[in-house]
């Protein structure tokens, strides 16, 4: 319900610590990234946390590129107004 609450557009990356597998579906269905069930162990946090990371380096390739084509889009208005 916590995260269901949370604006898409403002949602951090989610991941599910739980004993309790019955709630995997609808996690994943509220866009969490991982489901962890409980007891785990460290390579599986692991997995887990590289997960995050390959994430967030993809958001950030994805931001980068909207500015990169923000600044062409721009470059390129200049250019046809100063013909």
């Amino acid at each position: 319900d916590v995260v269901n609450s949370i604006p898409k557009d403002v949602l951090p990356l989610v991941v599910f610590v739980t004993a309790y597998d019955e709630f995997a579906l609808k996690a994943f269905t509220a866009n969490a990234l991982d489901y962890i069930l409980k007891p785990y162990d460290a390579e599986r946090i692991q997995a887990s946390l590289r997960r995050i990371r390959e994430m967030l380096r993809l958001k950030q390739r994805a931001e980068y590129s909207e500015r990169i084509k923000a600044v062409l889009s721009s470059y390129q208005q200049k250019e046809q107004y100063s013909l």
